[in-house]
């Protein structure tokens, strides 16, 4: 027994000492690192706190958001250039869909008494037509254009009628006589009328009409195709050209032939290439043309000619006329071109010519108190008068010229084809002296004018009027010519 219990207390003994060195060997025999106690978030973390929790990232305050085509309209459009439909500053019942026949908008959706209204600035004014490019399903309607207000005072009325589809677009020109004397900005009113749904708009453009007997600049026209270029033209100064000119371009201009009678066209060109051809088309760029043209080389770009042509299909052309010009007929580039002028018939000069009767001038046609005609008048050196005479098969050589003058008198000095031409004949009109020494006394001063002889069939004469060797700022009023042989 006590052999046994020594052996209990032994093994107690020896299961204390283990728990002991167990003890010790967890504080002292596991060597370095301590387990670390809990310790706070590292120190990065001390440093730069992670943020807050914050709200969804705000925009500054902005005005009320806008529509992005809203963001690009313009406050004033330039009567000038194409002006798109959805641009409006203002409209009632409308909506915009993309166009089907470019990557603009249309206005769509439209019915009865729904409006849009621009703000045009019309300049010094004189736009008298308008082309609005539309499409329609139905049978179309009408727009009326009004001043100020939906309901202002009457403008002008298009009339569109219906296209067969919503994707047929055409465009319709209409008179608008009544915008011809609104200048500077402008607010004009579309109102669209009709029964259900109307038609849908693309854009719209204002037009000047050009005088068909004027001289109309090459660079003045209403549309174009892409690729036509204006520029500088070396032609005399602040002179502009267009250029770029190649195969099948085109360019179209709206002119008011009035009573008509028109059969010669003029036309300003040079070219450093073979040249071309231009035909004229009217009404449309798939009518057959009235007229074909070849346009020669110039030796340069800078070396400008004028060609004259006959175009005796346009005589019967009168009222105002869409003139389309296609270039044709040659290489890689054409020809630049300035200006072109068409003509009435020549004067024969067989028969007495009257000097108000110019094709164009710097000076004015006046009343004449010889005789109850007209004559030219406002005659100062360097001005002129240009006309368009018939010598038939030439032959004339002696000129006599009616005229008044209290003054020194001056000279005419005849160029053929332009101010620049070729010199074919000088005169001298008299001097104060003769015939009474006033503006209503009229004499007559004969000449004998060999160098017109040469002269045959249709020509053009520019007559420059200049100051004898005693200067003077007005020289004398001329009320006709006669040529004789």
């Amino acid at each position: 027994m006590r052999r046994r219990f020594l052996c209990y207390m032994l093994v107690a003994a020896l299961s204390l000492s283990f728990a002991a060195c167990t003890k010790e060997g967890q504080n002292a025999d596991v060597p370095a690192t301590e387990a670390p106690a809990p310790t706070e978030a590292p120190k990065t973390q001390e440093e730069t706190p992670a943020p807050t929790p914050t709200e969804e990232p705000k925009a500054e305050p902005t005005a009320a958001p806008t529509e992005a085509p809203a963001e690009t309209k313009p406050e004033v459009q330039d009567a000038a250039g194409r002006i798109e439909f959805e641009n409006f500053t203002e409209s009632d019942k409308v909506g915009t869909e993309g166009s089907k026949e470019d990557d603009t908008e249309v206005l769509a959706g439209l019915n009865t008494s729904g409006y849009t209204a621009y703000n045009i600035d019309l300049g010094d004014g004189g736009y008298e037509q308008i082309a609005v490019r539309y499409a329609s399903d139905t049978a179309g309607g009408k727009i009326e254009i009004r001043y100020t207000a939906p309901d202002g005072d009457l403008v002008g009325t298009i009339e569109l009628p219906g296209t067969g589809g919503w994707d047929k677009y055409q465009t319709v020109t209409a008179d608008i006589p009544n915008l011809k004397d609104f200048g500077r900005k402008k607010l004009l009113y579309f109102v669209f009328s009709g029964d259900g749904y109307l038609y849908n708009l693309n854009w719209f453009q204002l037009f000047k009409v050009a005088d068909g007997s004027g001289q109309v600049e090459f660079e003045n026209y209403v549309e174009a195709i892409p690729g036509i270029v204006i520029d500088n033209a070396s032609d005399g100064e602040g002179a502009q050209n267009i250029g770029g000119i190649k195969n099948d371009y085109w360019t179209l201009y709206k002119l008011n032939f009035g009573e008509g009678g028109f059969e010669q066209i003029a036309v300003r060109a040079s070219s450093a290439t073979a040249g071309g051809s231009f035909e004229i088309r009217l009404g449309s760029l798939d009518n057959a043309p009235v007229g074909k043209f070849n346009l020669p080389g110039t030796g340069d770009w800078n070396n400008w000619d004028t060609y004259y042509f006959d175009v005796p299909e346009f005589k019967e052309i009168s009222g105002v006329q869409d003139v389309y010009m296609v270039y044709n007929d040659g290489g890689d580039w054409l020809y630049n071109l300035n200006w072109f002028r068409f003509y009435k018939a020549a004067l024969d000069v067989s028969k007495r010519v009257e000097a108000e009767d110019f094709i164009e001038s710097t000076v004015v046609s006046e009343p004449c108190g010889a005789d109850g005609t007209n004559n030219i008048g406002g005659v100062t050196p360097g001005t002129y008068a240009a006309y368009q005479l018939d010598f038939g098969e030439g032959g004339y050589n002696k000129l006599k010229v009616r005229a008044s003058s209290p003054m020194s008198g001056g000279e005419i000095i005849m160029h053929k084809d332009s101010l620049d031409g070729e010199v074919v004949c000088k005169v001298a009109i008299g001097n104060k002296d003769v015939y009474g020494g006033d503006w209503s006394n009229y004499g007559d001063w004969d000449f004998e004018t060999p160098e017109l002889a040469a002269l045959t069939g249709k020509q053009i004469l520019f007559f420059e009027f200049n100051n004898s060797p005693e200067n003077s700022s007005h020289l004398f009023n001329i009320n006709w010519y006669e040529f004789t042989k």
